[in-house]
């Protein structure tokens, strides 16, 4: 599952829009981040990803005895890849701001999507990644400064998993 503790990113686009939720009016906001990281970040998404992508650089030969150090490009003129499963619905967008807590923005209920995977040489991977929120009008100024700093820290929790709807009983009285 997509996860991020405390990432550097680079927000590169903010959209303030208006929902609908009944008759009344939600200020939302669609926020579109770049984060470049190591490519054990793809096992977010699949555990195989990274080995799909890139191999053993040919001159490390017995340099370096790690299987998992993978930095060369499988396929070099591979376009960027969307990534179309692993929405999260219901995560928590923090930004880390200043030196106290009581600086920092937090975002519940946020759905997070539209991956955009760039598999780099050297074994560095971008991934691009859309977060929708409802901030409130404080949040939204806050939002509009990262988006003029470019770069933030984030981290960004997946949703609790739906709890076990079982209770150990196997239905019978």
């Amino acid at each position: 599952m997509f996860e991020i503790t405390q990432g550097n990113v680079s927000l590169v686009h903010k959209n303030d829009r208006l929902e609908k939720h009944g008759e009344a009016d939600v200020l939302a906001c669609d926020l579109n981040f770049q984060w470049e990281t190591d490519n054990g970040a793809l096992a977010m998404f699949a555990p195989d990803l990274r080995s799909l992508l890139y191999k053993k650089q040919d001159s490390q030969g017995e340099l370096i005895d790690d299987p998992q150090h993978l930095t060369a490009l499988r396929f070099p003129a591979l376009a960027p890849l969307k990534w179309t499963t692993g929405d999260l619905i219901g995560a928590k967008l923090l930004f880390h701001v200043g030196v106290s807590d009581k600086s920092n923005v937090l975002l519940d209920d946020v759905k997070v999507g539209k991956y955009r995977i760039e598999a780099k040489e050297g074994g560095t991977v971008v991934i691009s990644f859309q977060a929708q929120c409802k901030p409130d009008e404080k949040q939204s100024g806050k939002l509009s400064r990262f988006l003029t700093d470019k770069l933030c820290t984030i981290t960004l929790e997946p949703p609790p998993a739906p709890a076990d709807l079982t209770d150990g009983s196997n239905g019978s009285d």
